[in-house]
């Protein structure tokens, strides 16, 4: 692909001077296996991300990014986060990736959007499952930090003690902001945040082998 082609005449163009890494991100990996070993095969990806973002829903593809969750029910929110993380465990489990991009995706909207009072640990169970299941595959997780400068981070405080009390240790941050000005957006409180939780280090990904980016 282009971007492929972009990221590796980068590469050649800093060499000496840059570290410029090549990833990917796929989302819903479980519902098109096929397509997502054809990406994976166009290059040798330094990191690989895995994500949900689209659910397939009453026979049609649901993206709660675009849906008006403040005219839903509790029920029904709780209705739809089960089917995003039963979707998002089957992603993990089955999945060729290296981090688990954006856990709390959906709290974007629920929470931080529409500001709805929704108690999160309703479905703490389906998460639980995924983390354990991140540990055993020895996969790391993402603290995204898109909106960390309102002090809003995927996952939350919350979920980041539970992981490292797990036994969880892989763990990168990511700004997620799609924009080149923002990349360190959140960058520093994030750092701040993983301390707090008791993280003593956050990685990167090289030739998809975790390094130590940082020391807290």
């Amino acid at each position: 692909s282009n971007s492929v082609k972009d990221v590796l005449k980068a590469k050649e163009k800093y060499q000496g001077k840059l570290k410029v890494l090549l990833g990917v991100e796929l989302g819903e990996e479980y519902k098109e296996p096929k397509l997502a070993s054809e990406i994976r095969s166009l290059a040798n990806y330094d990191i690989i991300l895995t994500s949900i973002h689209m659910l397939r829903e009453l026979g049609r593809e649901f993206d709660i990014a675009y849906a008006d969750i403040a005219m839903w029910s509790k029920s029904k929110i709780t209705y739809f986060l089960k089917l995003y993380y039963n979707a998002l465990l089957k992603t993990v489990e089955t999945g060729d990736f290296d981090v688990l991009a954006h856990l709390t995706y959906p709290f974007r909207y629920v929470h931080l959007r529409y500001k709805i009072d929704y108690d999160a640990t309703i479905i703490d169970n389906e998460i639980l499952k995924i983390l354990k299941a991140l540990i055993m595959k020895n996969k790391a997780l993402e603290l995204n930090t898109s909106s960390g400068d309102v002090g809003f981070f995927f996952p939350t405080e919350r979920l980041l003690k539970i992981y490292k009390n797990l036994g969880g240790k892989l763990i990168t941050i990511g700004a997620d902001t799609h924009l080149t000005k923002n990349i360190t957006k959140g960058l520093k409180e994030g750092e701040e945040l993983l301390k707090k939780c008791g993280f003593t280090e956050y990685y990167y990904y090289e030739s998809r082998k975790p390094i130590i980016a940082k020391k807290l």
